[in-house]
C-alpha cells in the first residue's frame, strides 16, 4: 500500500519513544528489525548501512551521517515516512549517503497540517513537535537521492532554517505536493526531477541550464492551472514563465 494514499495524522506518541544506542541500532539491523517508531536523535550513525530498512514514525532529529572523511552510508530504499525530522535546534545531517529510491515526508498534506494549526492556535492549543515540524535544518548535501521521493514536506525556505542541498544528485526524484520556496537547488542534479503540483517555488533558486529540466519536470494535474502554466510558456518563453508564474530566481551560473 501506497503510505501516502490517504492523508491522516500519525497517532504515535513521539514524546515517549525509547532512545536507542548506536550499539542498539546495529543490532536491530543485524537481527533483521525494522527502525520504526524508535528515537534516533541525535545518533551519528555514520558508515552503518541500512538498504530498506523502515523509520517510520521515528524521531530522528539531529540524526548525522557526517563523520568529516565523508564516508558514504548506504540508505538506499529506506523509508521515513512520518518522522520527526528538522528542528531549529541543529542540523539533522544526511550528508554523504547514498538514498536512492527513498522515501520522505508525511501522510498530512501541507494545506491540512497549516489549517490545523490555524484552529489549534485561535483555540489556544500548542502544537507538537510533529505537528510544527518541518525539514528545518535538513542538510542533504554531497548526497544521491536519484528515485527518492518527497511528499508533502516544507523545506523551511524564509525561515532562517531552510534545507541545504550542495553538489546533490535529485535525478529522476519526485517532490509531490512541497514548499520549495527559497531553496536553493543550483547546485544539485535535477535530470528527470518531477515536482507535482508544487505548494510554491517562489524565490527557488536554478541556473540557466537547470530550466530545460524544470519546465519538463514541473506536473500540474489541475486541468484548469496546468492550461494556464502552459499559456504562459507558451506566450512568455521558458524563462519567463518561470518567473513570472512561479517566482523561480535564476541565475547565469553558479558563483564559486
Amino acid at each position: 500500500m501506497n503510505p501516502f494514499e490517504k492523508p491522516t495524522q500519525p497517532e504515535q506518541n513521539y514524546e515517549q519513544l525509547t532512545p536507542l544506542t548506536v550499539e542498539q541500532v546495529k543490532q536491530r539491523l543485524l537481527a533483521g528489525e525494522n527502525l520504526e517508531k524508535t528515537n534516533l536523535k541525535k545518533l551519528n550513525l555514520t558508515g552503518i548501512d541500512m538498504p530498506g530498512a523502515s523509520l517510520r514514525f521515528s524521531d530522528v532529529r539531529n540524526i548525522s551521517f557526517d563523520d568529516g572523511q565523508e564516508t558514504i552510508t548506504n540508505l538506499n530504499d529506506t523509508d521515513w515516512t512520518d518522522c520527526i525530522i528538522g528542528t531549529v535546534e541543529a542540523p539533522t545531517e544526511l550528508v554523504f549517503v547514498d538514498a536512492q529510491n527513498a522515501k520522505f515526508g508525511y501522510s498530512e498534506t501541507l494545506d491540512e497540517k497549516r489549517l490545523r494549526l490555524i484552529e489549534q492556535k485561535a483555540q489556544g492549543k500548542i502544537p507538537t513537535s510533529f505537528e510544527t515540524g518541518a525539514f528545518y535544518n535538513f542538510n542533504g548535501s554531497c548526497s544521491d537521492f536519484t528515485g527518492s521521493v518527497w511528499t508533502n514536506i516544507d523545506f523551511g525556505g524564509a525561515t532562517g532554517w531552510e534545507a541545504i542541498f550542495f553538489s546533490t544528485k535529485f535525478n529522476d526524484a519526485t517532490f509531490d505536493n512541497c514548499d520549495l520556496m527559497e531553496i536553493d537547488l543550483s547546485k544539485t542534479f535535477l535530470a528527470n526531477a518531477k515536482f507535482i503540483d508544487p505548494v510554491s517555488l517562489a524565490g527557488m533558486i536554478i541556473t540557466e541550464k537547470q530550466i530545460p529540466d524544470l519546465i519538463k519536470g514541473i506536473v500540474i494535474t489541475n486541468d484548469l492551472k496546468r492550461a494556464t502554466w502552459q499559456e504562459k510558456i507558451a506566450s512568455k518563453g521558458e524563462t519567463k514563465a518561470l518567473e513570472d508564474h512561479f517566482k523561480i530566481i535564476i541565475i547565469e551560473q553558479v558563483p564559486d
